[in-house]
């Protein structure tokens, strides 16, 4: 999410708010806890969307994902040095 968020940035998970509609997310990934935007989809599936255009968007649904994963909680507020 580099521009977005960056290296050394803090941030704030809501992880009650596990049931995403848009915004940022921790997701849990075939074990890897990565941070990108998502936007919900008709049927419920999940768009997964990164600020950098070197990764492709991909789709996910939650109720029958496809290997290891989870939404750990939404991203509420970030923090960074300067």
């Amino acid at each position: 999410m580099e521009g977005v968020l960056n290296s050394g940035d803090v941030i704030l998970v809501n992880r009650a708010d596990t049931s995403p509609t848009s915004g940022l997310y921790v997701l849990r990934i075939d074990g890897d806890l990565i941070v990108k935007r998502v936007q919900k989809m008709l049927g419920g599936r999940l768009e997964i969307i990164s600020a950098n255009d070197a990764y492709k968007s991909f789709e996910v649904d939650p109720g029958h994902p496809n290997g290891d994963f989870a939404v750990i909680g939404r991203v509420v507020w970030f923090g960074r040095q300067l």
